[in-house]
């Protein structure tokens, strides 16, 4: 029986960004889990900086777009409003 990932109550399946389960592990004392799929999980944007080989769960330091993720999605349709 593997490691079973719960966030919430609610059973995760990890899987890479293919959809290929990845399996958590546990290796001399500490368990492994794939951070891609627990951030997005906990409802965290992962992004990968390759010149830096750093990962950042949320927001990432310095980016000038990071507020507009804080808006409400557009539904493409325009709304009238009495000023």
């Amino acid at each position: 029986m593997g490691i079973r990932l719960v966030v919430d109550g609610k059973e995760v399946t990890p899987k890479d960004p293919n959809g290929n389960v990845v399996e958590p592990f546990a290796s001399n004392g500490t368990t492994y889990l794939p951070v891609r799929a627990v951030s997005e999980a906990l409802g965290k944007e992962v992004t990968w900086d390759g010149d830096t080989a750093t990962i950042y769960v949320g927001e990432v330091p310095g980016q000038t777009d990071s507020w507009m993720k804080l808006l409400p999605p557009l539904s493409g349709k325009l709304v009238e409003q009495d000023l």
